[in-house]
């Protein structure tokens, strides 16, 4: 049986993952694991014996956009000791994490891990995120047009304060708090560079990966470009090249990387499950509605058991169940994957797959668990 992790058993808790999967948590995921009454509070354990032989972290988030709000669980750390298999713990588990998404009233949950092993448990391929190469040549050749510096993130309230306002300022962002930033912008062991501009002003910051080479994360005041922040950062560290993840939402960021990102690729990283679909494409859909030109229009979906009529409109999403023959039917992996990537435009029908992705989902790596 799956039972809450209490404070006593965050050191036993601590050690049996970092034992399972050979890492230190406390470094590798310092958001979820250096406050230990949070860290157990996120995690569901099976005991035997008074030993845990199975432990899962569910970490509540949020993700905010122009069309409103979605809560998500983030799924992480599902570990069964070796001598423990074979006996139904997985399945217990990931059930778990079903319930707390029910309590917490999520719209969706994700993870990361093997297709095929989670696949089972109804979660699929969903979202998308853009690589771009910045090439040596640019680097060298860019002229750059402001003076900018940069700088590791230090405790600092007023750097914080700074930050926070510039990241919700994006009309597309998940969970992030002066108490959490620091410890979210670490994950991974990645670190986060604050870039000033020239009058010493707050103007952007970006996250390096530990390769020293690939930008996970870069968020900039809408007079700072990318090709220059970019350049100059390359430059101060001694870079001949970089890559660059954009996460999606970052459609001012993307436009400007497309003048001169070389070998730009769209990946799928991350695992869903939705349990919300009516609630996550209105949100999603009015989103992207608000953000691209989606050509208007009505179509009915039958998604597993339920049919949704899905309308597109004066710049908004809005979903209603029916009772009417569905244009389209689809099971619920199928269905949140056509609507979260660009594969949905191979659907075969012609306003879905213009739509396409009608959800734009995606996540930063470091908010992933």
């Amino acid at each position: 049986m799956v039972t809450q992790a209490v404070l006593a058993d965050y050191k036993e808790l601590l050690d049996f993952e970092n034992r399972i999967f050979g890492v230190r948590f406390l470094t590798k995921v310092p958001k979820l694991y250096t406050d230990e009454a949070f860290c157990v509070s996120c995690h569901g354990i099976i005991k035997q014996n008074e030993a845990i032989v199975g432990g899962i972290a569910a970490y509540p988030t949020t993700l905010t956009t122009l069309g409103g709000t979605l809560r998500a669980i983030g799924i992480g750390s599902v570990a069964v000791d070796p001598a423990a298999r074979g006996r139904g713990y997985m399945k217990e588990l990931m059930a778990y994490c079903d319930d707390v998404a029910a309590r917490e009233g999520a719209a969706f949950a994700f993870l990361s891990g093997h297709r095929q092993r989670y696949a089972h448990y109804g979660y699929a391929p969903c979202g998308t995120r853009y690589l771009f190469d910045i090439s040596d040549y640019f680097i060298d050749r860019h002229a750059v047009q402001k003076a900018l510096s940069f700088e590791t993130l230090k405790k600092s309230p007023e750097v914080l304060t700074a930050l926070l306002t510039l990241f919700h300022s994006q009309p597309y962002h998940w969970a992030r708090t002066a108490e959490t930033f620091e410890r979210i912008t670490a994950t991974w062991e990645e670190k986060c560079y604050i870039i000033r501009d020239e009058k010493q002003t707050l103007c952007g910051y970006l996250i390096v990966e530990k390769t020293k080479r690939d930008i996970s994360e870069l968020v900039l005041r809408p007079d700072i470009s990318a090709a220059d922040a970019l350049t100059a950062f390359a430059r101060s560290k001694r870079m001949k090249k970089l890559r660059l993840c954009v996460n999606e939402g970052q459609r001012m960021l993307l436009r400007g990387l497309a003048a001169f990102g070389e070998r730009p690729e769209i990946q799928v990283p991350v695992k869903f499950k939705v349990y919300d679909f009516e609630r996550m494409i209105a949100v999603l859909g009015t989103h992207r509605a608000q953000t691209s030109a989606l050509l208007e229009g009505s179509l009915v979906l039958r998604i597993d058991d339920k049919t949704y009529r899905i309308t597109v409109a004066d710049s908004r999403c809005t979903v209603e169940p029916t009772d009417a023959a569905p244009d389209l039917s689809l099971n619920a992996q199928e269905a949140a994957a056509a609507l979260t990537t660009p594969f949905g435009m191979l659907l075969p029908h012609p306003l879905l797959s213009a739509w396409a992705p009608l959800c734009p989902l995606g996540i930063p790596h470091c908010d992933e668990i």
